[in-house]
C-alpha cells in the first residue's frame, strides 16, 4: 500500500511539472508578424490630409517604401469647406491599413501619427477611411531593398539661409563645396536648420522658410522659419545627387555622393 502511494505521488509530481512547463513556454508570434527582413534604419515619412473628398495629396496616390523601413504617417483631418453640399468644418475620420492591423481615429481638425515597420508581410497595402462612404484611398508599395543595408547611419547637419546651405564642420565629412560622401547601403540622416539672414546685405533680418529637395530620392520638404527638420533615407542608388532649396532662388546648394 505504501509503495502505491509513493508511485501515485511521483506520477502526480510529474504531471504538475509537465503542466507548469507547458504554461511557461512563451507564445510564438505568427509568421505574419515576425520581422523577416533586415532593418534599413531609414524612416519614410508621409504627410496626409483627409476630408470628405478623400486623402490628399492625391498625386501621387501611391507611395513607395523599402522593406525594412520604418513608415511614419502623419494624418490630419482637414475642413470640408470646398465640397459642395457638405457642412463646412473638419470631420472625424479613420485611417486603416488592414495588413498591419491599423485603425486610428482622427478627431476633427486634429492630426495623428501612425507608424509601422515594413517587415515584408505584404508587398502592397491600401490605406482608407471607413468612417464615410466614399472612394478616397491610397496605396503604399513595399519593395525589396536593391542593396543590402550596411547598418551605418551618416548624420549630416546643415544650415540654410538666403545664401544657401552650409555645413558646420567640413573636416568631419572630409568635404568641400557642400559635398557629402556616403557608401551605398548607408542610412543618411540630414538635419536641416533655417538660420537668420542678418549677414546677407539687402535682405530683411531673421530666418525664413526654406526647402530641402533631392529629386532622385523623391525628397521635397519644407524647413520652417527658424526651425529644424530631419530627413532620413537609405542611400540605395549610386551617383551624385544635388540637394537644393526649391522655395528660394539661391545659388548655394550641395551634393550627396553615394559611392
Amino acid at each position: 500500500m505504501k509503495g502505491k502511494l509513493v508511485l501515485m505521488g511521483v506520477l502526480l509530481g510529474v504531471f504538475l511539472i509537465a503542466a507548469y512547463a507547458q504554461q511557461a513556454v512563451p507564445a510564438q508570434a505568427s509568421p505574419a508578424h515576425e520581422k523577416s527582413v533586415t532593418p534599413t534604419g531609414a524612416v519614410k515619412e508621409i504627410n496626409l490630409g483627409i476630408n470628405i473628398r478623400g486623402f490628399s495629396p492625391t498625386n501621387p496616390a501611391t507611395w513607395t517604401v523599402t522593406q525594412g523601413d520604418t513608415v511614419r504617417i502623419i494624418v490630419t483631418s482637414l475642413p470640408d469647406e470646398y465640397a459642395k453640399g457638405v457642412e463646412k468644418g473638419a470631420k472625424r475620420h479613420t485611417f486603416n491599413i488592414d495588413e498591419y492591423g491599423i485603425r486610428v481615429e482622427i478627431p476633427p481638425g486634429e492630426s495623428r501619427l501612425v507608424e509601422f515597420y515594413a517587415d515584408g508581410r505584404a508587398d502592397r497595402v491600401t490605406f482608407y477611411d471607413d468612417t464615410l462612404k466614399y472612394q478616397g484611398q491610397g496605396v503604399i508599395e513595399i519593395r525589396p531593398p536593391e542593396v543590402e543595408p550596411t547598418g551605418v547611419i551618416r548624420v549630416v547637419p546643415l544650415s540654410v539661409n538666403i545664401k544657401g546651405f552650409s555645413m558646420p564642420s567640413y573636416q568631419y565629412f572630409h568635404a568641400t563645396s557642400n559635398a557629402v560622401y556616403v557608401n551605398q547601403g548607408d542610412t543618411v540622416r540630414f538635419v536641416v536648420t533655417s538660420v537668420t539672414d542678418e549677414y546677407a546685405k539687402g535682405v530683411e533680418k531673421g530666418a525664413k522658410e526654406h526647402g530641402f529637395d533631392i529629386d532622385e530620392y523623391g525628397i521635397h520638404k519644407k524647413v520652417p522659419a527658424g526651425g529644424t527638420i530631419t530627413v532620413e533615407f537609405l542611400a540605395d542608388k549610386k551617383g551624385i545627387f544635388t540637394f537644393y532649396d526649391s522655395l528660394n532662388k539661391i545659388q548655394g546648394q550641395g551634393v550627396l555622393i553615394v559611392r
